[in-house]
């Protein structure tokens, strides 16, 4: 048989577990907050901001026009998403895929495609849909931290299209040294 103070114990205890329950969401909240005061100007999370994706990819199409080649480029965050699509207007629509495939290859190899265009694939690989490899994409790492990629496709050469990627991230390099996991 249970007495009043049995119960009175049992909602006590209760009410202590839900307070801190509480307590610790609320502190949750607070760190939450805080950290995302804190934002980097060029990295979010470990993440490529969109100003940064924004400028690396402004930079790699005026690159390759000033050459007089129409390209299409797409820089992805570490997940893959894409954060920025940009191409000129004689742009075809399969270029967009084609430099989205070069950005998730060289994200997912955490290599330029360049390398991996060298290599022999296997059969699995060669296969996946989402997989190009062909030059003309480059992971975007900061301080050691793989935090996205760009893909370019349009010029005569995946060699052409790698040098709009490389100064698309050559144009964001001074932002991405004060990077710190």
């Amino acid at each position: 048989m249970s007495t009043i103070f049995d119960r009175h114990q049992f909602f006590r205890r209760n009410y202590y577990i839900q307070l801190l329950i509480i307590i610790s969401n609320l502190v949750l909240i607070a760190v939450v907050d805080a950290d995302e005061h804190n934002s980097q100007p060029v990295i979010g999370s470990y993440n490529i901001s969109l100003d940064a994706a924004t400028k690396a990819a402004t930079a790699a199409v005026k690159l390759c026009h000033r050459q007089k080649y129409q390209v299409a480029v797409t820089v992805v965050n570490k997940a893959g998403i894409v954060k920025v699509v940009l191409r000129n207007d004689l742009v075809p629509e399969i270029a967009l895929s084609i430099s989205h495939k070069k950005a998730i290859t060289a994200l997912s190899f955490a290599q330029p495609t360049s390398m991996l265009a060298q290599r022999k694939v296997s059969k699995i690989l060669a296969t996946e849909k989402n997989l190009l490899f062909a030059s003309g994409g480059l992971p975007i790492e900061a301080a050691g931290t793989i935090v996205g990629a760009i893909g370019v496709s349009g010029a005569p050469s995946g060699e052409i299209d790698e040098q709009c990627a490389k100064s698309g991230i050559d144009i964001i390099s001074d932002d991405l040294k004060f990077f710190n996991p």
